[in-house]
């Protein structure tokens, strides 16, 4: 079968190293939604003792003092919203961590070799401009099919980067019990900070190498 090129070989090592980053990703995506889901019990605990004390409160004042009930109710309804709060966010990581599992099959379809280095848009060019002392590349690295699929899968794994660890939402559902929102675990803090270096890493590993291989190509 085919097999890489000197110049596509650091190419196609760093796109497996991103596919691993994506790996990485999906495996904090589990520890996120376990640390909402622990909220979310706690939520769904109160919200179960509100209850009770709603129905015991119905059925022994029968409606002779209505301001305790009113309290529970409001209570009650608060906590079942902060309650669908974090699922809808635990619903849509979900969305995003598919997007990822996509990505990743794409990425991996367009490192087979020989790794294409036809254009897929206007930008189908490389330039060099020379001056006196200095010598300058530029190349339409993500124009590629396997630059244009790292760079979507660069996008995709930040934004669940972003959307766990820096999301002011997370810290704004409704808080209510102890005033305390979803709080990620240290482990998933530290775990995204490696990760998020990591891919800046392997991106710019890849435009390099890509870059180098379409100055060869012309």
């Amino acid at each position: 079968g085919d097999s890489y090129t000197a110049l596509e070989l650091p190419v196609s090592t760093a796109s497996l190293a991103l596919l691993r980053c994506s790996r990485g990703v999906l495996s904090l995506v589990l520890k996120a939604c376990e640390c909402a889901g622990a909220v979310c019990i706690v939520v769904e605990g109160e919200l179960t003792k509100r209850r009770r004390r709603q129905q015991s409160t119905t059925t022994e004042q029968q409606g002779d003092d209505t301001s305790a009930k009113g309290e529970e109710e409001d209570g009650a309804l608060a906590l079942e919203r902060r309650r669908d709060l974090i699922w809808q966010w635990i619903s849509t990581l979900h969305e995003m961590a598919q997007r990822v599992g996509e990505g990743v099959t794409d990425l991996g379809m367009a490192m087979y070799p020989p790794i294409n280095l036809r254009g897929s848009c206007k930008n189908d060019a490389a330039t060099k401009t020379t001056t006196a002392t200095t010598t300058t590349i530029t190349t339409a690295w993500d124009d590629t099919p396997l630059g244009n699929e790292v760079s979507q899968q660069r996008d995709c794994l930040i934004a669940i980067l972003k959307y766990v660890m820096e999301d002011e939402s997370i810290s704004r559902l409704l808080p209510g019990i102890g005033g305390d929102g979803i709080q990620m675990s240290e482990e998933v803090m530290e775990l995204g900070s490696k990760i998020r270096s990591a891919i800046d890493v392997r991106v710019g590993e890849i435009e390099l190498g890509l870059g180098a291989a379409l100055m060869e190509e012309r």
